[in-house]
């Protein structure tokens, strides 16, 4: 066999192969042509560095604006602020930092903080007998201790007696002695004398019992969060509530504005009392209630000591 001729080729075969290699060269090249050259990008990035010439982290130019327009913008906020301040009206009362809560305390200008502050020290066992002391609490603000000053009702300092024994002088401290309070008949200054009772609490709890018609029970005080668990719980053996003072609704008379005002009437339940009414006339008791498919059964019992027949 002739190995040579396979590098033989013919006339038609060299054109042809001569022809492919001109065309994949030319190819070539014009790929290489269209291919876009890079474009180099300068990035300014002057804008993530302060200017060479700077004093304290501020440019020549901040620091001929800060000596201008930065004192007048500083000066307008801080009159805003100050008069912002001033349009805020806390009220005024007489207290004893000894037994006002914490909201009380806010209510006359004094920080959550301090206010948290002072009525934790106080549960401790600790005790205010002087604005020297009150001040000393940390988060007090003391130019406000300063202004109600005349308002302050520090305790007097109870004298230690000493019984003189053979061996041993034994101190007696005297104490206070807390009156049970009920609930439905108490006024604001009885109210007032329950340790850890402030006037704002005071306020909440009369305006609550208004709307009620009079507390059914006295862990309501706790439903409608009138006071906090904490002080309720030092409370809860000189507090009582008594049922036969509520002022309780006729069922048979009253409209639908009396008694949506009543906390424990919602819509829904004012308009099946209302309906059923209209359709089968008075109820000749409040117990009847029952018979008002649509009302849940926790409902009805809950709005039925504040209900009544008028005979």
């Amino acid at each position: 066999m002739d190995y040579g001729d396979f590098f033989r080729f013919t006339k038609q075969e060299r054109r042809g192969i001569l022809a492919f290699l001109v065309i994949t060269i030319g190819f070539l090249f014009l790929i290489d042509r269209l291919k876009p050259a890079p474009v180099a990008h300068e990035h300014d990035l002057s804008r993530f560095y302060l200017s060479g010439d700077t004093i304290n982290g501020l440019s020549e130019k901040d620091q001929e604006f800060q000596g201008s327009d930065w004192e007048l913008i500083k000066d307008e906020y801080t009159r805003k602020f100050r008069d912002e301040k001033k349009a805020i009206k806390n009220e005024r009362f007489a207290f004893d930092p000894n037994s006002i809560s914490s909201d009380s305390l806010m209510l006359l200008g004094f920080s959550a903080f301090g206010s948290k502050n002072l009525v934790n020290y106080i549960s401790k066992g600790g005790r205010i007998y002087n604005s020297q002391k009150f001040k000393q609490i940390y988060g007090m603000d003391t130019t406000l201790i300063n202004e109600l000053e005349g308002l302050i009702r520090y305790p007097v300092k109870a004298e230690k007696s000493f019984v003189k024994t053979d061996s041993m002088s034994i101190v007696k401290k005297p104490e206070k002695v807390q009156q049970v309070v009920e609930l439905n008949a108490a006024d604001s200054l009885t109210l007032d004398a329950l340790k850890g009772v402030g006037p704002y609490t005071v306020k909440k709890i009369l305006r609550q019992r208004e709307k009620l018609g009079g507390f059914l029970k006295k862990e309501q005080l706790l439903e409608f969060g009138l006071m906090p668990d904490s002080v309720y719980r030092t409370l809860e053996t000189y507090l009582k509530a008594d049922p036969a003072l509520i002022q309780k609704i006729d069922i048979n008379t009253a409209d639908y504005k009396t008694f949506t005002r009543h906390p424990y009437f919602s819509p829904e339940t004012v308009n099946a009392i209302l309906r059923y009414r209209k359709q089968h006339g008075d109820f000749r008791e409040p117990g009847h209630i029952s018979r008002i498919i649509s009302l849940k059964r926790e409902t009805g019992e809950k709005i039925l000591p504040y209900l009544k027949v008028e005979k």
